[in-house]
Formats: structure tokens, sequence, C-alpha cells
């Protein structure tokens, strides 16, 4: 009898258990909705599955994006306000021109605007930008007008340093930098201010030329390297003066 049982589990007795032992796991897993399964999935997935921003980094890009916006903003205002000062100065009758063409065999040497003759611009007109002084009219035509940049080297002005009161000759070298040479031997310094001298035949006196980055008064006449206060490497934006008084002068500086 003993034997026979004992045939009977090794026949029938292990899968019959295995059987219940599976219905028992069928049943959990109904109760439970698969959690455990669940969970085994998810942490060996884990490994493998990209993780995206969480809101807190969302929240951080949306705000650097928006503070970028503002400082643009807030950049472009800037310009206007200082470009509205130069009216109040130079008189309200004045042209903003849009730079339409510049060559790149000749970009530091003159640009093309929209404006010309009909919107009553005439050669050898004042052009001003956010900074100070551009250039001047060069060629008009009906509907545009070339301008002569100061970074030209055929464009030569005179100035004046601000704190010193030295006179001098203002030199374009096709590029961000120009030479200014002065007459006297007083020193400047980096920082110093320049604006058009009333030497100058092209320009009234007192408008806003750059700084001085560098002098050398070592030379038999002394030099400056001189930064303009217009960025003139990328101009967008200009006002023409038609009819600029030749005793305007710019807050800040003063007639020799």
């Amino acid at each position: 009898m003993v034997d026979q049982l004992r045939r009977w589990w090794f026949r029938a007795g292990l899968l019959t258990l295995a059987g219940v032992v599976a219905l028992g796991m069928g049943w959990w897993l109904r109760q439970s909705q698969g959690a455990l399964i669940t969970e085994v999935f998810a942490g060996l997935a884990t490994p493998f599955i990209a993780v995206g921003p969480s809101p807190q980094e969302i929240a951080t890009v949306q705000s650097a994006e928006v503070q970028a916006q503002l400082a643009t903003l807030e950049q472009e205002n800037r310009q206007l306000r200082t470009l509205l000062k130069l009216d109040d100065t130079l008189g309200k009758n004045l042209i903003t021109a849009q730079v339409i063409g510049r060559s790149g065999d000749h970009w530091w040497q003159e640009i093309v605007v929209d404006r010309g003759s009909l919107d009553g611009v005439h050669s050898g007109a004042a052009v001003m930008g956010v900074g100070g002084l551009v250039g001047q009219v060069k060629q008009v035509s009906d509907h545009a007008s070339r301008i002569l940049l100061l970074s030209d080297p055929t464009s030569q002005v005179g100035v004046m340093v601000i704190r010193t009161r030295v006179m001098g000759i203002l030199q374009g070298r096709r590029r961000e930098k120009a030479t200014a040479e002065f007459f006297e031997a007083t020193p400047a310094k980096p920082g110093d201010l320049l604006v058009t001298s009333g030497l100058s035949s092209r320009f009234p006196a007192g408008l806003p030329i750059g700084k001085v980055v560098h002098y050398d008064r070592k030379k038999a006449a002394p030099q400056g390297d001189i930064v303009f206060g217009a960025p003139l490497g990328h101009l967008e934006v200009v006002k023409i003066y038609p009819e600029v008084r030749q005793d305007a002068v710019l807050p800040g500086a003063s007639t020799p």
C-alpha cells in the first residue's frame, strides 16, 4: 500500500501541487492587480528609460528664456532712449533709416540705407547711431543713400579729448578701432572720451566719437587707439540729420 501511494505521489502528486500553487499565484495576482510584476518590471527597465527633465528644471529653463527676452527688450529701450536724447539736442528734423546694403569688400567703409533725396536726405548730412557718430552721407539717390563710415581710411575727422581738451585728427583703419593723432603731448589715458572738435568742417562740435583704449606719446606726434561708440561693424538703424546746426553740442561736451 505504501509503495502504491509513493508511486502515485511521484506520478501525480507533484503535478497536482504545482497546479495548486499556480492557481494560488493566479488568484493572488488578480487580487493585487499585478502590482509585484509591475514593480519588478519597472525596476529592471529603469536603467534603459531616458529620464526627462523635472518640473523644476523646466521652470528654470523657462525663467532663463524670459530673462533673456527681458534683457533684449531692455537693451532695445536703452538704445531708443539714447537716440531720443540725440533728437532733443540736434533737433527734430531727423530721418530714421534702415541699413539695407553692405559689401563684404567694403564692410568698414560704407553702408547703404533706405532713405534718399525724396525723403529729405542730402549729401554731407551727419549720420548718428546708438552710441555716437557713424559717418556722413556720401551719395544720394531718390530712395537710398550711401554713407561713408568713420572707419574708412579716407574719413578724417577733427576730435577733442573731453577731459584734457587736447585736439587731434581721427582716421579710420577699416575695423572697429581708429587712430587719433594729437597736436599736443598732454597725456590721454584709457577711458577718455572723444567728441568732434571745432576744427572739424564736416560735423558740428561735440558729437560723441568713442573712447581712448591706448595712448602712445613716444612718437613725434602722440597717437591713440580709439574704439568707436557706435557699433559700426553691425549697424541696423541710423538717424540722419540733414540740417544739423553747427552750434549743436551734446550734453557733457563743449565747443573749444
